[in-house]
């Protein structure tokens, strides 16, 4: 088993960690993957270009011819356009030329980078040969003190007409001329073109007369290169990636973790609940086995009491008599430890039995008191009962179980108190249907150690000498406790140690009148479908129990909704409900439980509210409810509330008669609200229509139930309807 649910574990594990469960955090690295080699490796990849044209403003124009050296050669611009030059060459001997060109920046651009050159221009020799080259002027530092621009060149092969001619920056070198004039740069091939300031073009002519036309369209400079920024780019780029690359791995590696503790968890919770089941069913058995026992063992054991009983009352000798007391004394403890233990196992095994009944609260303690005080008084103490002033005559409780937690209470008060006074003292706490009825026991002893306090609930837990718990077995505190949960209630203990300890226990407060149930009206509930729609379920629980009490079958619903679908399915004949429901309440609930049903199957409402203003009443009422009381009423005034509301439902013939018709200014009136859309104004009026007389009240309610419900369209159409038929309008 243990090997299958490892298998499992690791099948489950490698199920939840494939790619196919990994979608997220594998598209996540995809994307940043794409993102960042996109940015580093073709956008920071700069591509750059320089284009020089007839519109660029960053050139300025310059011409040389050779009319000084080789006859009278000129050059000028046609048309004065900048970009289109004539040459005409006139010279006696070789080497006649002319050039033109452009100076970009007096300090030079950064041309490093760019790899090709395209010159797009027009050239027209008419008819000579003519020689053309292209040359970059560098700035360089020779190191004799200033920069010399240094000419770097190659010839351009032309044809006339229109020319696209394409150059690497690779193949221009310095010129012969002025190399030949600065012997410290022999040896070189080209420059670096780091600080180019100028472009131009020189045209020269062995004929001893040419007239040449050049018209410039563009001069384009190409390339790529990584600038510094750039760079700095691509290493931020790459270090997110990485960092990028780590969260994934470290979402990837949490999530496996994850699920595997996920599974680890599952196998041990399943663990825990066979051995809770097993623990369980070892426990019920063990109290089965204990309530047989101890049902075996009162038997004969009654019968040994019954007999001592007889020998200590008829027999003559007085050693006879004393054998008998002694076995009736051990006997009657054997009996209370085999009560004990049956007890406890009726607990565990969830069949301690509660029968509520009215009892007479100040006999019943009094009753209490007055036998546990002949055991107070044997051992020298005084026992005290306080009843409080407000405290209830009558109430409903099990009368059997109480006893015994007071009976377990004082009895360990006299056992461990030596010297003194045991006190109990009853009162109410709490308001309205939240009350509670307080027990408190205390004592003069010894006291109870504080690390003690909540161990003293445990079964065979026991405080004190030796002396003073061999009288028991340590169950009486731990059988309270449990009745008192079962009670619905709660105990506690403080103590101070040379002083005493005090034991308080609360149970729930249902207060009842005596000979109730011989009240003609109360038997209007023998029977009857009741829903308890509260949402505390310790006061709904109270409230049914009364209601139960008298033999109404009880429906519960905690909130608006619920107590709506509720009352559809059962089709109650009364519903008790409080204003402070969750999801609906008030009026609203009120007009959706009378909603599509008849006059004689409508349930009546019985509404508990907190602050009962006029307004509220009147809006409770209009809509529907039969009465409406505070939320301190108790449970035996609300079912009697309800039993009155039943016995005086009207009959179906009464719910089916027709409507009367109030007056016809009273229409008019409701009619205007109606169309103006003002539902909260009609349901005010309401109450003065039926003032007008109760014959009027089933148009009232019916009125106001439809403005409650916010049923605009309906509640128009009847009062058009109303209206016609009392000629309120033609």
């Amino acid at each position: 088993m243990a090997q299958d649910a490892g298998k499992l574990r690791r099948g489950e594990t490698e199920r939840l960690i494939s790619p196919q469960n990994l979608k997220v955090e594998i598209a996540a690295f995809i994307l940043i993957l794409i993102t960042f080699v996109a940015i580093p490796f073709q956008d920071r990849f700069t591509g750059d270009s320089l284009v020089i044209t007839r519109n660029s403003s960053s050139r300025i124009p310059y011409s040389y011819a050779s009319d000084d050296e080789h006859g009278k050669s000129t050059v000028a611009n046609h048309n004065n356009d900048p970009m289109d030059w004539e040459c005409h060459i006139r010279s006696d001997g070789p080497g006649a030329a002319c050039g033109f060109g452009y100076v970009l920046d007096q300090k030079g651009l950064d041309f490093s980078h760019f790899d090709t050159i395209v010159l797009d221009f027009d050239y027209d020799p008419k008819g000579t040969k003519g020689d053309l080259a292209f040359s970059l002027s560098d700035m360089v530092d020779t190191g004799k003190g200033d920069p010399a621009s240094v000419p770097n060149s190659i010839a351009i092969a032309a044809i006339p007409g229109h020319n696209v001619v394409r150059i690497k920056t690779k193949d221009l070198g310095i010129d012969q001329w002025w190399l030949s004039s600065h012997p410290e740069m022999q040896g070189r091939h080209q420059s670096d073109f780091r600080h180019v300031n100028s472009v131009q073009f020189h045209v020269s002519e062995s004929s001893p007369s040419a007239d040449i036309r050049f018209k410039i369209n563009a001069i384009e400079f190409k390339g790529r290169y990584i600038s510094a920024t750039n760079w700095y780019m691509m290493l931020t780029g790459f270090w997110v990636f990485a960092i990028g690359a780590l969260l994934v791995y470290r979402l990837r590696s949490s999530r496996r973790e994850f699920e595997a503790r996920k599974l680890r968890l599952a196998e041990e919770n399943r663990v825990i609940a066979e051995a809770r089941a097993a623990a369980e069913a070892a426990s019920a058995a063990k109290s089965q086995f204990l309530a047989n026992m101890s049902h075996e063992l009162r038997t004969p054991l009654n019968a040994i009491i019954g007999y001592a009983q007889l020998i200590a009352s008829d027999s003559d000798s007085e050693g006879d008599r004393a054998s008998a007391v002694t076995i009736l004394e051990s006997g009657r403890h054997l009996l209370e430890v085999i009560g004990d233990i049956l007890d406890i196992a009726k607990i565990e095994a969830g069949k301690l039995e509660v029968a509520p009944s009215c009892l007479d609260l100040p006999q019943f303690l009094q009753s209490v008191a007055r036998i546990m005080r002949l055991r107070a008084e044997a051992k020298g103490l005084t026992l005290d009962l306080n009843l409080a002033p407000d405290l209830p005559r009558h109430i409903e409780a099990d009368g059997k179980r109480l006893r015994q937690i007071l009976f377990n209470l004082l009895g360990n008060a006299i056992k461990f108190t030596e010297q003194g006074t045991v006190g109990m003292t009853a009162d109410i706490t709490g308001s309205g249907a939240g009350r509670h009825l307080r027990f408190v026991v205390s004592d003069t002893g010894a006291g109870i150690p504080e690390d003690k306090l909540d161990a003293i609930f445990e079964p065979f837990e026991q405080v004190g000498t030796a002396i003073d718990r061999s009288g028991g077995t340590g169950l009486g505190l731990s059988i309270t406790r449990r009745i008192v949960s079962t009670l619905g209630g709660s105990i506690g203990a403080s103590s101070v140690i040379g002083e005493g300890s005090h034991f308080t226990v609360e149970v729930p407060l249902i207060e009842v009148t005596p000979g109730i149930a011989d009240d003609p009206v109360l038997e209007a509930l023998s029977g009857a479908r009741v829903l308890v729609a509260m949402p505390a379920e310790a006061v709904r629980d109270r409230v049914r129990r009364v209601l139960e009490a008298y033999g109404a079958e009880v429906e519960s619903a905690a909130d608006g909704i619920e107590t709506i679908s509720t009352a559809a399915r059962t089709r109650p004949l009364a519903v008790v409900a409080t204003c402070d429901m969750p999801l609906l309440s008030g009026a609203a609930l009120v007009a959706r439980l009378r909603e599509g049903r008849d006059g004689a199957s409508d349930p009546q409402i019985v509404m508990l509210a907190g602050n009962i203003s006029s307004e509220t009443r009147a809006s409770l009422v209009v809509t529907g409810a039969a009465q409406v009381l505070s939320m301190a009423t108790g449970g035996a005034d609300i079912a009697k509330a309800v039993a009155q509301t039943l016995a005086n439902k009207p009959a179906c013939a009464e719910a089916d008669a027709p409507l009367i018709l109030p007056p016809r200014n009273r229409i008019e009136q409701l009619l205007d609200l109606a169309r103006e859309g003002n539902l909260r104004a009609i349901s005010r009026s309401i109450p003065d229509l039926m003032a007008l007389g109760p014959q009027y009240r089933p148009f009232g309610d019916r009125v106001a139930s439809l403005a409650a419900s916010y049923q605009s369209k309906t509640l128009l159409q009847m009062l058009e309807a109303s209206a016609e038929e009392a000629g309120a309008y033609p």
